[in-house]
């Protein structure tokens, strides 16, 4: 399985999402309604789409190549 398969999707307008604490996160984060902050030297291995991305402390988005069949 490779990273582009996988999708994270958090509806509704609520909170932030934060992903913090030297976390790692494979996929594609979906969040159109929040802001997802990336901090403390976590990363996110794929790619956020969000109404705005804040990254902080060290935190890094890789965005591998996509990988057809």
């Amino acid at each position: 399985m490779a990273w582009d398969d996988v999708l994270f999707h958090v509806r509704g307008s609520g909170k932030d999402v934060t992903i913090d604490g030297q976390s790692y996160l494979e996929g594609i984060l979906m969040a159109n309604n929040q802001t997802v902050k990336v901090t403390g030297g976590s990363t996110v291995k794929g790619s956020i789409i969000a109404n705005k991305v804040s990254l902080s402390g060290g935190a890094q988005i890789l965005h591998p190549p996509a990988t057809s069949p």
